[in-house]
């Protein structure tokens, strides 16, 4: 039970002294201390109330007049941890079931990537620096190589959540791409300079192609070289994706960068179903013209049409 001070003023103006909780979030006095009608009996008064509350937690309390007299604008902060960040990031991590994979280094550089994203030196400097968690450069660079090997393992615990928490069943999975770029100017085999979507045509990438749920919760992902064209990333990925589980309906929905002639029919001839953003400025006139006719006849925001073999669905919010 968590115990506050309270200062009520009466009708007189004089300050009534109360120490009271809080329990469902509903005011108890649980005493009474007295009126102050000065400045000397406030001081009395209050700390009385601070002795009955440390007396209460069972702890030592600082001398009362360090609270009045600047004691704390003197003291001198070596270091602030953010624990409660920390600690409620490892619940959100284990709460994902992710703490069923062997490494706690995968966990820890997780978790400040996501309060900081930085460099892996970098990263391991501000986990010493936010939380207190020292890691050697050494261990970091002994770890690494291992945490690639737990790439499967993460995928399937990613799959076994969605099942679990969102009904997960491989019908329908969306697919995209993004790039991510080194502070670094030297190419090798993987890393690639290339088409840039952060505007770093002059320093290395990899190209991301990364599978969610409808909820948007990844399920897969794979890197490629950072000058592969993310329009021929497609097809491998899906299908890798669709024989490792034995999926045997899936549908993928794409942006119009993954549309081409040649992706769509490979994506027919595995069987697979696709939705793929396009332009209607790139559609033939006459099918322009046909859609014109049929929107004139109905009052709706977002407009389907079946067509030879696919749905053709169009957003006009």
């Amino acid at each position: 039970m968590k115990l506050h001070i309270r200062k009520a003023k009466n009708r007189s103006g004089n300050i009534n002294i109360q120490v009271v909780s809080r329990p469902k979030r509903k005011i108890k006095i649980e005493k009474h201390f007295g009126t102050a009608k000065n400045k000397e009996e406030l001081a009395a008064l209050l700390k009385q109330a601070h002795t009955f509350i440390n007396d209460q937690a069972n702890i030592q309390p600082l001398p009362f007049d360090a609270v009045t007299d600047g004691y704390f604008e003197r003291i001198t902060l070596k270091n602030v941890f953010h624990n409660y960040a920390y600690e409620f990031l490892c619940k959100c991590y284990a709460k994902l079931e992710f703490s069923r994979v062997d490494s706690t280094l995968l966990k820890d550089l997780a978790i400040i990537r996501i309060i900081e994203p930085s460099s892996k030196i970098r990263a391991i400097e501000l986990l010493n620096e936010y939380f207190g968690i020292k890691y050697t450069k050494n261990r970091l660079y002994k770890e690494l190589p291992s945490i690639l090997k737990l790439k499967q393992k993460c995928e399937e615990i990613a799959i076994d959540f969605s099942k679990k928490s969102f009904g997960f069943d491989f019908s329908l999975v969306f697919y995209d791409v993004t790039t991510l770029y080194f502070e670094s100017f030297k190419e090798d085999n993987l890393k690639k300079c290339g088409f840039s979507k952060d505007n770093k045509f002059n320093q290395p990438q990899i190209v991301l192609a990364l599978m969610v749920t409808r909820q948007g919760f990844p399920i897969g992902y794979e890197i490629f070289e950072g000058n592969k064209f993310e329009g021929h990333t497609i097809i491998p990925v899906i299908k890798a994706f669709k024989q490792k589980y034995a999926i045997e309906k899936l549908t993928v929905v794409a942006d119009a960068a993954m549309l081409s002639q040649s992706n769509l029919k490979e994506l027919q001839d595995n069987g697979i179903n696709y939705l793929v953003g396009a332009r209607i400025g790139n559609l033939p006139l006459s099918l322009i013209k046909e859609f014109s006719k049929d929107l004139n006849r109905i009052d709706k925001k977002v407009f389907f049409k079946k067509l030879d073999n696919y749905y053709l669905i169009c957003d006009f919010s």
